[in-house]
């Protein structure tokens, strides 16, 4: 990832933009961000459909950091920039009270914390 210039979300060609199709909670979230109506945006079902349009040269997306570390055999066909703007998503691990398994869930909670991808933070 690169990590010399960031990107100002006003500064976006909204023509180029790539999203999720309606429906998930990534693509409201990049609208919101942008402040951009989905007008004729196009629209992938999923974000592996996203990582090879972008590397296509079909325009540019909004991707979270932690599906950015995720594909690292990708990065090397596409360019990205963190943005000036402050954006985040929060991922939580939730569970039943009642589940007799608390004690795992904290367990594979606290293992996820470990090995969060460099730039993320538990």
């Amino acid at each position: 990832m690169a990590k010399t210039t960031q990107v100002n979300l006003k500064q976006l060609p909204p023509g180029e933009l790539l999203l999720l199709e309606d429906g998930h909670c990534l693509r409201d979230q990049a609208l919101a961000i942008c402040n951009a109506e989905p007008g004729a945006m196009r629209h992938s079902t999923s974000l592996e459909t996203l990582w090879h349009m972008v590397a296509a040269g079909e325009g540019i997306s909004l991707l979270p950091a932690l599906a950015l570390a995720a594909r690292p055999d990708l990065r090397t066909r596409i360019i990205s920039r963190k943005l000036e703007d402050s954006a985040g998503r929060w991922l939580t691990l939730k569970w039943r009270a009642s589940d007799p398994r608390e004690s795992r869930f904290r367990e594979l909670a606290a293992l996820l914390r470990q090995v969060l991808p460099p730039g993320l933070r538990a």
